[in-house]
């Protein structure tokens, strides 16, 4: 099992076993994620979970690039949900998304989240940019994603929830002098 790790967040990868003891109850993960489960964790279950089996199923190669349990260490609490949206694809871009639970909402879990993210994308020498998608207008993550170095790259035209931001952050190139 992968394991992102970081100062206050852990990143522990969905396998096909946990996204079955997820789908099965919050109980269940707990026990098997180690780390207390708020009863409402994210807006996406069930189907961003079975979602992420469907595309586990389809080889090894995708084992690392769909969904992330994020446990907030201090109280070894899952926080929300986190991920990138497969593997990078033929031009090198990964796209990330995360969601913080309601009750921690604010306290900086979104931040290391994406933060996480972005820092484990660049450690695969396939990946050459990350992307990610905003409500067209200014809020929490836009601020993070800026504050991580991404840019507003295109505005999607929407159609029942709106427009949507683009956002994309380029590999910083690596100097040999």
């Amino acid at each position: 099992m992968n394991r992102i790790s970081g100062k206050h967040m852990a990143l522990v990868e969905a396998t096909p076993a946990l996204l079955r003891h997820a789908l099965a109850g919050n109980e269940i993960l707990s026990k098997h994620l180690g780390a207390q489960i708020p009863e409402r964790w994210t807006e996406f279950a069930p189907e961003s979970l079975e979602y992420t089996l469907e595309q586990l199923a389809k080889g090894e190669d995708q084992s690392g690039w769909w969904t992330y349990f994020p446990i907030w260490l201090p109280g070894e609490v899952l926080v929300g949900s986190c991920g990138f949206k497969g593997p990078p694809d033929s031009n090198g871009m990964v796209e990330i998304g995360y969601e913080t639970a309601r009750e921690y909402r604010g306290r900086g879990m979104a931040s290391n989240m994406a933060y996480l993210l972005v820092e484990h994308a660049w450690t695969d020498d396939q990946v050459t940019s990350i992307q990610a998608h905003t409500i067209a207008r200014e809020n929490p993550s836009t601020s993070i994603l800026r504050r991580l170095g991404f840019r507003q790259s295109t505005i999607l035209i929407g159609s029942g929830q709106g427009d949507i931001w683009q956002w994309t952050l380029k590999k910083p190139l690596i100097s040999n002098s």
